[in-house]
């Protein structure tokens, strides 16, 4: 699972948030980034929970949510862990091909007080109390009208589809009804290769679905209609420019990996609370090898600061948010993972 050198470096970028008005309506906001104020914070101080997780043989982590105390991980399996003691939960079913068990786990994640995961191979999805009981199945119709997704997140008594791979330039996002029955394209975003990068669906603490496209600077506002920009990121001299003009994700990745310069991209964990907006993206000049960062925004104060977060011999593998928490999960070349957080008042506080 050890993917990187002995020493990482993550760091919350410095935000100023601008709202405006137009004829009554809120205006899109611009989220400008400054990298100028950079505050270093050890993972080691005592103002940092960090805790082992007691699991052997996790594997590659692909997918990483945290929600009422219970981390769940997407690797070859799909386990949960308590977030306060890394005692494993359990493991939600298994690969297999009876009908209480997966081909593949596409997509995973939390949804009225229960686990979901997507089989995309098998159509269907399955749901599970947090202790592991199977609760109940959804198949998936065999045909979607040429309209299948691999990513999905609950909207009202409806989902949203998101086409992840298959032929270029078809739609990317759609709606579903609650039986996953195709209705209708919510945008005009096509893929842009066969095999897209991706990105995620994340809930804002209103229950709107923020989305981002991979490489973009937007985030939009997913809603049963359409994708409308809410946040557009400024990065300012450390943007990459030009990238509206590509029209294949795989040559995004071939300029970003040929770049020698510093950049930031790849906006991903985006979060919204009553409080804060936060999300993580990549910093250096290492391609897509480059240093993983953490952005917030303090909505109250409109305070901003930058953190350099510091680990002795881990690298970080993934970065979420809960009830203004930070999540950072880190790991060693010895296999051995875990689990750092920390408030994100006392995080704006701890310098």
């Amino acid at each position: 699972m050890f993917m990187g050198s002995y020493v990482k470096y993550s760091c919350i970028i410095l935000l100023t948030v601008l709202f405006g008005c137009s004829n009554g309506e809120s205006s899109v906001s611009t989220i400008k980034v400054d990298m100028s104020m950079v505050k270093s914070l050890d993972l080691q101080l005592p103002h940092v929970s960090t805790i082992a997780i007691q699991s052997e043989n996790i594997g590659l982590i692909r997918q990483f949510e945290v929600k009422d105390s219970i981390a769940l991980m997407r690797t070859d399996k799909v386990l949960s862990f308590n977030v306060n003691t890394g005692k494993q939960i359990t493991e939600y079913s298994r690969r297999g091909r009876a009908n209480d068990e997966y081909l593949s786990a596409w997509n995973v994640g939390f949804e009225d007080g229960m686990i979901y995961i997507y089989d995309m191979n098998a159509k269907k999805v399955m749901y599970f109390s947090y202790n592991g009981d199977l609760k109940y199945i959804k198949t998936t119709p065999l045909n979607t009208q040429g309209k299948p997704f691999q990513q999905m997140i609950s909207y009202k008594d409806k989902y949203i589809g998101q086409r992840v791979f298959g032929v270029d330039h078809i739609p990317e996002l759609a709606l579903y009804d609650s039986n996953f029955v195709y209705i209708a394209d919510v945008s005009d975003f096509i893929l842009r290769s066969s095999n897209s990068f991706g990105s995620r669906f994340y809930k804002n603490y209103k229950g709107g679905i923020l989305f981002n496209r991979a490489f973009l600077n937007d985030i939009y506002e997913v809603s049963d209609k359409a994708a409308t920009i809410r946040y557009i990121v400024d990065f300012g001299e450390y943007s990459i420019p030009n990238l509206y003009d590509y029209t294949d994700e795989i040559e995004i990745i071939q300029f970003i990996n040929k770049k020698n310069n510093k950049f930031a991209t790849l906006i991903n964990n985006i979060y919204e609370s009553a409080n804060y907006i936060g999300f993580s993206c990549l910093f250096g000049d290492k391609g897509l090898k480059a240093d993983k960062v953490i952005c917030i925004y303090d909505k109250s104060s409109e305070e901003t600061m930058s953190f350099l977060i510091k680990t002795e011999d881990t690298i970080i593998q993934q970065i979420v948010f809960d009830n203004d928490i930070v999540y950072i999960l880190h790991d060693n070349e010895r296999g051995d993972c875990f689990l750092s957080r920390l408030h994100i008042d006392t995080l704006m506080g701890a310098v």
